[in-house]
């Protein structure tokens, strides 16, 4: 748990003045659970900086601000690997929408993304309820999603280009006159 004053939250990570950096950091630190108590009300923010270069910003509102970050995804960290099963179908039933958070003002600029229970239902692997009951979309998770759902669009477009050159080469040895054998 973050501490402010300087104490060590662990992993090696210490805290001070809102800053979070390495100490003596262990190999498994990024495995850790490692949450930032604040009040909403009273907001506060803090600066991680890992390795000595590798920075993020954490505001308690829920923001976090980085220029890149990588999630583990090498095979020897994974177990019971299957392909998914109709993306195509799970994509279709989303719902994209355009929105602003309750807290923001009217004049601040909407939002696009998905209503986490809507994704839920159709994508529950994706979804995580916090410990205030809010529930949340790991959205990066939704990429392999759209691959396999591209992919198999890409299968259905393939099938209807070769159904379609068999009906033109039809059409075509009995009309070549017609537009479509030019």
């Amino acid at each position: 748990m973050w501490k402010s004053g300087g104490v060590d939250v662990g992993g090696g990570l210490n805290v001070s003045g809102g800053i979070i950096s390495t100490v003596n950091a262990t190999q498994d630190w990024w495995q850790r659970n490692i949450e930032a108590k604040c009040n909403r009300k009273n907001m506060a923010a803090y600066t991680a900086t890992l390795n000595g270069s590798d920075t993020f910003y954490v505001a308690c509102a829920g923001w976090i601000y980085s220029q890149g970050h990588y999630l583990g995804s090498d095979i020897a960290l994974k177990k019971d690997i299957e392909p998914l099963e109709n993306s195509l179908q799970k994509v279709l039933n989303l719902k994209g929408v355009t929105y602003r958070f309750k807290t923001d003002s009217e004049n601040s600029s909407k939002k696009i993304g998905l209503v986490a229970q809507d994704v839920e239902k159709v994508v529950p692997e994706v979804v995580q309820e916090g410990r205030d009951g809010i529930k949340m979309v790991a959205y990066q998770n939704l990429v392999a999603l759209v691959i396999e759902a591209t992919k198999e669009q890409q299968s259905q477009i393939n099938m209807l280009k070769v159904q379609n050159d068999a009906l033109k080469t039809i059409v075509c040895k009995d009309h070549p006159e017609k537009a479509i054998c030019q």
